[in-house]
């Protein structure tokens, strides 16, 4: 029986614990098979003890393999409950996060926006949940850290049901070129949800992914 259909076996097994019974009964195996070829060998034709070492190298290796997969898995696992941890412990407290969608409710929506210069001409333009445009503003911005308010009066004059809406803001400088806007919304988290590749924080009616969070304080 040769190593690498031995390693094959092993290999094919998806449980880590599977897998070492797997190599310790092939390696058994080999040995019972050694013993039986050394016991029988020709003693003027000795079997090549050099094929013997590499099928030991090659049996330590496949060992060594599972062990690191066990480990990887581990640590995946120990990885996937900290986030899990981490995510839940916001539950209850206001976080800052990277995001342009935020909550309107009683009458008050509002962003922080940075932007690295001043903008002497400036367009903000908020959409509902569905996407549609329901108020745009020509106004200019100051150079930093500043905070956009929106009291829910739409273009029209009306006023724009509660519930989640998205900011875009474009900014050009004195030579009509683009500026870069940040923006970020700011919350209490009330709820996560596990569906994704990571958690996300319910924030009023908006998701926002645990990745994006900046700061976290208490209420």
């Amino acid at each position: 029986m040769s190593i690498n259909a031995l390693a094959s076996s092993a290999a094919a097994g998806t449980n880590a614990n599977t897998e070492r019974q797997l190599i310790a009964d092939n390696f058994d195996t080999f040995l019972k098979l050694l013993t039986t070829q050394l016991k029988n060998q020709n003693p003027l034709e000795p079997l090549d003890t050099n094929q013997f070492t590499q099928q030991l190298v090659e049996f330590s290796a496949v060992e060594q393999a599972v062990k690191s997969n066990d480990l990887l898995s581990k640590l995946v696992a120990a990885n996937a409950a900290s986030t899990t941890g981490t995510a839940i412990g916001y539950i209850g407290k206001s976080v800052e996060a990277s995001g342009t969608a935020t909550t309107l409710k009683s009458g008050n929506a509002n962003w922080t926006y940075e932007i690295n210069q001043a903008a002497p001409e400036a367009s903000i333009t908020i959409r509902n949940a569905a996407g549609t445009i329901v108020f745009t503003e020509l106004t200019e911005l100051d150079a930093g850290t500043n905070t956009y308010n929106w009291d829910g009066t739409t273009s029209s004059g009306g006023t724009a049901p509660e519930g989640a809406y998205s900011i875009t803001i474009d900014a050009k400088d004195e030579n009509g070129s683009n500026i870069s806007v940040s923006t970020t919304i700011t919350g209490e988290v009330t709820g996560v949800e596990f569906d994704g590749a990571e958690p996300v924080l319910i924030v009023g009616t908006s998701r926002i992914n645990l990745s994006s969070v900046k700061s976290v304080s208490a209420l």
